[in-house]
């Protein structure tokens, strides 16, 4: 938990380095490096249960970024077994191969608050596996092209309506 250094000029907040939730470990972040912590990234530091829940903040701060819920260095699988994944309002961002190689993975729902997709987010080639995967989208479809145009995700290495693959959004589906 945070403490406080007092000191006759200012007092100093110290957050610690990391902070945990279950499987799940939130790094702080400073934007500007001026020592302020301005959000949480979080990614997966041992097997998750499903569903996986992703809160939009942690210890008062936005959760910005998800960040490798898939595999560490020695190739041990997090997200095996996971079918269902739930990101909350005000996350911002899904990193590079963020949600990569989880076979298992069925479903994914995503905040309005969503702005960029990192390129194979939800890539599905881990051993020639093309399952189909319904990501529910919380805004509308029109929200839902300017995402994946703002995107850098490799729809065809990724997503694809070939596979079986949908988006759903508030107002219909793709």
């Amino acid at each position: 938990s945070d403490y406080t250094i007092k000191n006759a000029k200012a007092d100093i907040v110290v957050r610690p380095l990391y902070t945990y939730t279950g499987n799940l470990r939130f790094e702080p972040v400073d934007r500007e490096g001026d020592g302020i912590i301005d959000y949480y990234k979080v990614v997966a530091v041992a097997k998750l249960n499903d569903p996986v829940r992703i809160p939009g903040t942690h210890q008062g701060l936005p959760v910005e970024v998800v960040s490798k819920l898939y595999k560490n260095e020695d190739n041990f699988d997090y997200g095996a077994g996971i079918k269902t994944i739930y990101i909350g309002e005000g996350v911002l961002n899904l990193d590079h191969n963020s949600l990569a190689y989880t076979s298992s993975l069925q479903e994914v729902y995503l905040p309005s608050t969503m702005e960029y997709i990192g390129k194979n987010a939800f890539s599905r080639n881990w051993g020639n596996d093309k399952k189909s995967i319904t990501i529910h989208y919380n805004g509308t479809m029109a929200e839902w092209k300017a995402l994946v145009a703002n995107s850098h995700d490799d729809w065809d290495n990724g997503i694809t309506t070939k596979d079986g693959s949908k988006e759903m959004c508030s107002d219909g589906y793709f």
